[in-house]
């Protein structure tokens, strides 16, 4: 059945990024509302069929979600989502609304781009482009044989649309790997219409040469990208190089085989030596219930921490979680490029202190 093989092709996109259940949300309203006024008991019915195979085949996957960590929902969306309500409490609805658009307009609609050594970004972008507008100038000429890909180019667009909209509701930033989702659409669009072109009933002696090189043109342009990007790495995170040398430098002022504490742990987790304990809340499920309580500092007495290195930009960010300031003695810091704190610091934890109205200041 075709509506059992959509929802098990929105459950596999689901599988490789949840957020794709915006996208089967689209996709059940497109299917009913494409069965038309005369129509609806049958397009509720396949509505029906694709969001109950869709329902079917994602309940395992938040049945072991609460199985490991308690919660149906996925633990690093729950973390983000809890980092982001204090900055996003202070708007107001029409205000979060406006953001959500504002996300989804320039995170998620707009081409993504990244600057690639030498190459001007007018002509990545022109390549890129071209095939969704030679498209529909070939293929507008008999539109009534098209249909189906104009309403899959508006089930896409209303799925980016929709998805950028919720990330901007519910989360503060939009880490660059997002953008491969806008990416990914444009390069289907492109496709899909060179592909309608040239499936056209009447070709004229010139169109399927130009479907042709316009494809030929973007898989070019994407090769020579990646050749670039490979010999010239776009300089994305210039303070890499300086948490890098961090986790040198503060192995120096630790006992051997004591594990540290940060709340920006990639580096340090996966080049040190040194056991690192993740506080994002991210990746370690463990801390997630310190943050709902708002008692972090719990946490560190719990799990015996003693070391804590990160910044004060992040320490601030995290106040709203922490029900009492800790107690932190600096042993080393290390100046760090282009990052939003000058400094990343080594700290010895202490005993927090008691309750106050403003936790937790850096000591």
């Amino acid at each position: 059945m075709p509506g059992v093989t959509l929802g098990a092709a929105l459950v596999l996109a689901f599988l490789g990024r949840t957020e794709a259940g915006v996208l089967a949300a689209v996709t059940c309203l497109g299917v009913l509302l494409a069965a038309g006024r005369g129509r609806r008991l049958a397009g509720a019915r396949a509505t029906l069929v694709v969001g109950g195979t869709f329902t079917l085949g994602t309940l395992p996957w938040f049945a072991w979600c609460w199985w490991q960590t308690g919660s149906p929902w996925q633990s690093s969306g729950t973390a983000k989502a809890l980092w982001a309500a204090p900055r996003l409490a202070r708007y107001a609805p029409a205000e979060r609304v406006s953001r959500a658009l504002e996300v989804a307009a320039r995170e998620f609609v707009s081409p993504p781009w990244i600057e690639l050594g030498s190459l001007p970004p007018s002509l990545l972008l022109a390549a890129a482009i071209l095939p969704a507008l030679i498209g529909p100038v070939l293929v507008l000429r008999l539109p009534a044989d098209h249909r189906r890909v104009l309403a899959a180019c508006a089930w896409l667009l209303a799925a980016m649309v929709s998805t950028g909209a919720v990330y901007g509701a519910l989360a503060w930033t939009i880490p660059f790997w997002y953008h491969v989702l806008p990416g990914l659409f444009l390069f289907v669009l492109g496709y899909l219409w060179i592909g309608a072109a040239m499936d056209a009933g009447e070709l004229r002696r010139w169109a399927r040469p130009l479907g042709v090189a316009a494809a030929t043109l973007v898989l070019a342009a994407s090769l020579l990208a990646d050749v670039v990007a490979l010999r010239h790495p776009p300089d994305l995170y210039p303070w890499q190089p300086d948490m890098l040398r961090s986790v040198a430098v503060f192995d120096r002022f630790l006992p051997p085989g004591v594990p540290v504490a940060c709340f920006n742990a990639g580096i340090p987790g996966f080049f040190g030596s040194r056991p690192v304990v993740n506080l994002d809340g991210v990746v370690n499920v463990a801390v997630l219930p310190y943050y709902r309580a708002r008692n972090l500092e719990r946490y560190f007495a719990d799990a015996h921490l003693g070391y804590l290195a990160d910044d004060t930009a992040t320490l601030d960010e995290a106040r709203p979680f922490f029900g009492a300031p800790l107690r932190l003695e600096p042993l080393a810091s290390v100046p760090m490029t282009e990052w939003h704190s000058e400094r990343r610091y080594l700290w010895r934890v202490g005993p927090s202190s008691p309750p106050q109205d403003a936790p937790p200041a850096v000591r």
